[in-house]
């Protein structure tokens, strides 16, 4: 049996207690068994991850490798840069751990859904390997209060392969 590594953005108090989690499991979408609860259309759900997406006949198990975090206070956000999509994800921070795995609550009502997500809309099916940005995207940050360009994203674009999948 294989398994894919998954992507949990824990947040842990000082004393080491959870307090507060979010999982792309609970954000996936298909489009290759209609009897699973996630089948949907994927370039209708850019706020779900496809599950199948594959890059370049990727055969290791990381499908995603997490890149970075980064959280913003005055949003409530946190970024995530996952490497193998080359994208990057904005998420609500504000949502509760109850809503997190859902689809409804939080500042945004979209619970613990894609608030955002930039730039290889191949993985989401709404462009080609042409419109592709990111290659293995890495430490994706917003930019801090005062300097320029504050509030802006900024990103490591890693690399030229593209990992379109296309």
């Amino acid at each position: 049996m294989a398994y894919l590594y998954t992507m949990v953005v824990y947040e842990i108090n000082s004393q080491g207690s959870i307090i507060w989690e979010w999982d792309i499991w609970d954000h996936l979408i298909q489009d290759f068994d209609s009897n699973k609860e996630n089948f949907g259309i994927i370039a209708n759900h850019p706020e779900l991850v496809d599950i199948n997406f594959i890059f370049n006949n990727m055969t290791d198990l990381d499908w995603l490798h997490g890149g970075a975090i980064d959280y913003n206070a005055e949003l409530d956000q946190i970024l995530l840069s996952p490497r193998f999509t080359s994208e990057i994800w904005v998420i609500d921070h504000s949502t509760s751990t109850v809503e997190a795995p859902g689809h409804n609550g939080g500042n945004a009502n979209k619970g613990g859904d894609l608030l955002y997500r930039w730039r290889n809309s191949a993985v989401f099916k709404t462009g080609t390997a042409n419109d592709q940005k990111l290659f293995g995207s890495h430490n994706a940050q917003w930019i801090a209060p005062g300097l320029p360009g504050a509030g802006n994203i900024i990103v490591f674009n890693n690399g030229g392969l593209s990992y379109g999948g296309i």
